[in-house]
């Protein structure tokens, strides 16, 4: 059996954990290509066998955490574990995901068709069982729409201006945040864009009555 959870959940290392967003994807994936994350390295010293270093720490011999891999376990118990062996939780459950026969996940993750191939999930001839499943229809709807709020947006533009100086300034850490695939021009162009839709938002006029506003054309009015 296997809980699936995102990083938000599930990250138990000491200055990652602190962040929100997008933010603790990036500090995470930077660490862990970086090898600089030791909750994630003694996680591959468990899965790759290569455990010397890790079971010398350890008083019970590694036999703990060996015997929790093969218990039925919750996210509570995924974090309790995770803090106590040093192990990484987040790919600790992406781990057991590969062997386990019953795998719980939030809605998304079972609806969401491009979060479904993120994590893995192949749906082809497997039995799905949906709890409180009157909820279905809002999570497809969620699915299908997004919010996008002011908040978002402005954090989306800072994090376009750190990836493009770091585009110009720093090979090491283009390649620690796996950047490699990314064109500067194509940055700066969503950059744009983003900076013009941003400025379309605020020149809406909204009234007081918390009503809304629908204004025809908004989105279209620029384009990728």
């Amino acid at each position: 059996m296997a809980v699936l959870g995102c990083r938000e959940h599930l990250c138990v290392h000491e200055e990652v954990a602190t962040s929100r967003g997008s933010s603790k994807d990036i500090k995470c994936r930077q660490l862990t290509r970086g090898h600089k994350c030791e909750y994630y390295e003694n996680f591959l010293g468990i899965v790759t066998c290569n455990i010397d270093h890790w079971v010398a720490a350890r008083s019970d011999g590694g036999t703990k955490f060996e015997e929790f891999m093969e218990n039925v376990n919750d996210i509570e118990d995924l974090l309790l574990e995770g803090r106590s062996s040093k192990i990484c939780p987040f790919y600790t459950a992406r781990h057991l995901q590969t062997r386990a026969e019953i795998i719980f996940m939030p809605y998304n993750y079972l609806i969401d068709p491009v979060l479904r191939k993120k994590v893995n999930v192949d749906i082809k001839d497997a039995i799905l069982i949906l709890d409180e499943a009157h909820n279905i229809e809002k999570w497809c709807c969620e699915a299908a729409s997004f919010d996008l709020g002011m908040i978002t947006l402005a954090q989306a533009i800072a994090e376009l201006h750190y990836a493009i100086e770091i585009l110009e300034n720093s090979d090491k850490q283009i390649a620690s945040l796996g950047l490699q695939n990314l064109q500067k021009d194509h940055m700066i162009k969503l950059l744009e864009q983003l900076l013009k839709l941003e400025s379309l938002v605020n020149n809406v006029k909204i009234s007081n009555n918390n009503e809304g506003v629908k204004q025809k054309g908004l989105i279209t009015e620029f384009s990728f």
